[in-house]
């Protein structure tokens, strides 16, 4: 199988580390038509939890998560392999 790398835009939120919390943000996401690649969290600061988000459309994202009241960081461009 041929290996593609591909760049990729890449956002990160802090959110609420608490019970149902990503649900409720991934819900929100999933609401707005957000189709993500990839997703990962963990814990972070005190209280807190980090999503690291690779949409289809950052544009989508950046809608939904403003509309879920998510305040989501500057986008960056990485590199993944498809």
């Amino acid at each position: 199988m041929k290996e593609t790398v591909v760049k990729v835009d890449h956002y990160a939120a802090a959110i609420t580390n608490k019970a149902g919390e990503g649900a409720r943000i991934l819900g929100a996401l999933k609401h707005g038509g957000v189709n993500l690649i990839a997703l990962w969290a963990y814990p972070s600061k005190a209280g807190k939890a980090q999503l690291e988000m690779i949409p289809e459309n950052g544009a989508a994202l950046v809608k939904a998560a403003k509309e879920a009241g998510l305040a989501v960081g500057k986008k960056d461009r990485i590199f993944c392999e498809r």
